[in-house]
């Protein structure tokens, strides 16, 4: 999500590899040098609708006010249950 904090939203798109009979939970995690709460806002769960592909979330920075050079962010699944 390159830009300027406060002014950047990453949109994400979690997908199943076969359209699921019952709604399944995706458990998201987060790892990198931005920090949650203050670089940005996590969406800890994602629920793809049964019937549906895929289900998106959006991920939105924060603009703490310091001066910081370039940060990461890796969103990872840790679960998965469901489908």
């Amino acid at each position: 999500m390159p830009g300027p904090e406060g002014d950047t939203s990453g949109l994400f798109t979690v997908s199943a590899d076969q359209l699921p009979v019952s709604n399944i939970t995706v458990t998201l995690t987060y790892r990198g040098t931005a920090a949650d709460g203050s670089d940005y806002n996590s969406v800890a769960i994602v629920t793809i609708p049964a019937g549906s592909p895929n289900a998106t979330f959006t991920l939105d920075t924060i603009d703490d006010g310091l001066y910081e050079s370039d940060e990461t962010l890796v969103v990872g699944i840790d679960s998965v249950t469901g489908g």
